[in-house]
């Protein structure tokens, strides 16, 4: 490795290091949480989640997957806004089905839906900063454009939509 690749590969160095510790501190304040509110993390998903997320870090990913298949999907003018709004509130409904806001340690929720996403986006960093150093600068663009594609076409055949898909392109 010549002085100047090795130059080249401080910065993606110290940005994956920094990613890594904003992410394991994350995972340590959720953990605190979970353990000053008395709530159990469910483990390993074994079956297929039929009945939607059943943990907070799988709904705001569930979430953010329903969110930008609303973002693909939805026209972009304002013809568009109330049946995005709508299908924001579906998602929000799907993915948090599980949350039971009787329940007083849902009081936490709004602090652990915060770390939740800060650790859904720096996982999603440490996937984009690899992706981007395998497949490089002038094919990134195109591969996340396909990524987005591929991802925001699940929902609807793992969760046979297509009805809902068809009603809301027509």
């Amino acid at each position: 490795m010549t002085s100047s690749n090795s130059l080249f590969n401080l910065p993606s160095r110290m940005m994956e290091a920094g990613l890594w510790i904003t992410n394991s501190a994350l995972e340590t304040m959720q953990a605190t949480v979970e353990t000053v509110t008395r709530q159990k993390r469910p483990g390993q998903l074994r079956v297929p989640p039929v009945d939607g997320p059943a943990n907070l870090d799988w709904a705001v990913a569930d979430f953010a997957n329903r969110l930008a298949a609303i973002a693909r999907f939805s026209p972009w003018d304002a013809s568009g806004l109330g049946p995005a709004f709508e299908g924001l509130l579906n998602a929000a409904r799907r993915s948090f089905q599980y949350a039971d806001l009787r329940d007083p340690r849902s009081l936490a929720l709004p602090f652990q839906v915060a770390l939740s996403v800060g650790t859904l986006l720096t996982q999603q960093g440490l996937r984009g900063l690899a992706t981007y150093e395998a497949v490089g600068a002038r094919t990134f663009p195109r591969f996340v454009a396909d990524v987005i594609e591929m991802f925001t076409d699940i929902q609807i055949f793992v969760g046979l939509e297509y009805r809902d898909l068809i009603r809301n392109m027509e």
